[in-house]
């Protein structure tokens, strides 16, 4: 018996070796967790830093000779450390995109859409808070 060959128009298949995420790939992720750690411990920052707003309607409790202290204004040591949160998921962000980049040698490597999303919603951010704050 012979066995045939065949017809030549079949395509090589590369042998996948890698078994498991490589460094590259988890230092990448390690850089959209501390990213989006520090947005989330902005946003509870944010929660404490704007101007406090009453419930209730203030002109009610005042008849009543009720008073209720609120900060009219925003905390702006809390502000600035929401800025550097932001800042900070800016470069990891960025960073972690450069990388992203240089890697992107195989056919099935992506870039990591959560660090775009990390890298444009920190930029946002910083330009809100460059904007509207006033020093």
């Amino acid at each position: 018996m012979t066995e045939q060959q065949g017809s030549g128009t079949e395509t090589h298949q590369p042998v996948e070796r890698r078994h498991r995420a490589d460094s590259w790939v988890m230092v990448l992720r390690a850089f959209g967790i501390v990213g989006y750690l520090g947005l989330l411990a902005a946003l509870f920052l944010y929660d404490q830093a704007h101007p406090q707003r009453s419930v209730i309607d203030e002109r009610l409790l005042n008849g009543l000779n009720l008073t209720v202290d609120l900060r009219r204004t925003w905390d702006f040591d809390l502000a600035q450390n929401i800025f550097y949160l932001m800042l900070l998921g800016v470069f990891l962000g960025g960073f972690g995109l450069v990388l992203s980049a240089r890697r992107n040698r195989r056919a099935d490597d992506s870039y990591r859409l959560y660090l775009t999303l990390l890298t444009m919603i920190s930029l946002a951010g910083v330009l809100l808070y460059l904007t509207r704050m006033q020093f």
